[in-house]
C-alpha cells in the first residue's frame, strides 16, 4: 500500500521479514499501490507513550496518546492491540487502481499533519508504468508520532484480495519528509517520504527504489 506500507501505506513492495513487536508471521509486505516497494528505515521495538508496561506489552484496547506535534488540540485515541494484529483500525474505504503518468511528480510542500484517520483516494506512477495496475485500499491512523495502518491487497492471480495486513510505526517530520520507524507487524521496508499537508488531505512523494525512474504519489483524505 497500491501498496501504502510496501511501495507503500501505505503503494509499497515488501521485502520478506521477521515479525516485529506485535507479532504476526513472517510474509512479505504491501504497499499502498497494492504491489511497489518502499525505501526505508526498518525499526524494532515497542511504541512508548508512557501507557505502555515495562515489558512493551499492550492492553488489546484504546490507548490515548497526548497530542504532541500536530493540528489537533484534543488528545487523540489509538485503537493499539498486543493481540498479534498491532492495531485494530476499521476496515473501510475504497480499492483503489493505480494510475500512471508521464508528467513531472509533484512537489512536496510540507505542512501541519492533523491526527486523524486518512483514507486513500488515489495512487499515481509517475516515469514507469507497471504491465499490470495495482489496486489496494490503505487506511492511516495518525496520532502525532504515532503512524498505524491497515492495507488490503488485490490478488492479480485471481482477483481476489488478500487478508488485511496492519502495521504500526512512529514517525519523525523534517521539513517536508517523514521518516518511519517500525514497531509492530511483519517487517517492511518503508523508506522516508516527502509530503505535503494541507487541512483534511496528505499527499505523499517517493521513489521506488527497485524500479530506476519511477516515482510513487499517494493521495488521502482524513475521514
Amino acid at each position: 500500500m497500491p501498496n501504502i506500507v510496501r511501495s507503500v501505506v501505505l503503494p509499497v513492495v515488501f521485502v520478506a521479514g521477521v515479525a516485529v513487536a506485535c507479532g504476526g508471521t513472517d510474509t512479505t509486505a504491501p504497499s499502498e499501490d497494492g504491489g511497489g516497494n518502499d525505501a526505508g528505515s526498518d525499526g524494532a521495538g515497542p511504541v512508548t507513550d508512557g501507557t505502555s508496561p515495562a515489558d512493551g506489552s499492550r492492553d488489546a484496547t484504546a490507548i490515548t496518546t497526548p497530542d504532541a506535534g500536530s493540528a489537533d488540540d484534543a488528545a487523540c485515541v489509538l485503537t493499539e492491540t498486543d493481540a498479534g494484529t498491532c492495531n485494530a483500525i476499521d476496515v473501510e474505504g475504497p480499492m483503489v487502481a493505480a494510475t500512471c503518468s508521464m508528467a513531472e511528480p509533484p512537489q512536496a510542500m510540507g505542512g501541519v499533519i492533523e491526527d486523524g484517520i486518512y483514507i486513500l483516494q488515489s495512487f499515481t506512477y509517475y516515469g514507469v508504468c507497471p504491465t499490470t495496475p495495482d489496486i489496494a485500499s490503505t487506511n492511516w491512523q495518525i496520532c502525532g508520532n504515532h503512524w498505524d495502518v491497515l492495507q488490503i491487497d488485490t490478488d492479480n492471480a485471481d482477483g481476489g484480495t488478500f487478508p488485511p495486513e496492519r502495521f504500526n510505526f512512529v514517525t519523525s517530520v523534517q521539513s517536508s519528509t517523514v521518516e518511519y520507524t517500525q514497531t509492530c507487524g511483519p517487517m517492511v521496508t518503508v523508506g522516508p517520504r516527502a509530503y505535503t499537508a494541507t487541512p483534511g488531505h496528505l499527499m505523499f512523494v517517493y521513489p521506488d527504489t527497485t524500479t530506476p525512474g519511477r516515482t510513487f504519489e499517494s493521495v488521502f483524505v482524513k475521514q
